[in-house]
């Protein structure tokens, strides 16, 4: 059982991280770069080990002359998720040693 998984949570996440990095990919293409400024940041009481995390609010306008504002989804945290390969090479080594 843990074999099934460990592979399928590694599976879940290099599935994740794939995913993210063909988005990015696109953006990078096929997007329209535009220029924004961080007004503010939000703080949430909800991180990892219990301490205040920080969301940056970011500002832009756009082509046709409109503001908006959005808040990062992610915390200072830049590139991909890491840990996917480290689950499903766990439960390949388990698959192996028959264990």
């Amino acid at each position: 059982m843990w074999i099934a998984m460990s592979l399928l949570a590694g599976l879940a996440a290099l599935g994740f991280g794939v995913r993210e990095a063909v988005v990015q990919y696109r953006l990078q293409r096929e997007g329209i770069r535009a220029g924004g400024l961080v007004v503010r940041h939000e703080r949430s009481d909800a991180g990892r080990h219990g301490g205040p995390v920080h969301f940056a609010v970011v500002e832009f306008v756009d082509t046709y002359g409109g503001r908006h504002t959005f808040q990062a989804g992610s915390s200072g945290v830049r590139g991909l998720p890491v840990g996917g390969a480290l689950f499903t090479a766990i439960g390949v080594w388990l698959l192996v040693t028959g264990r």
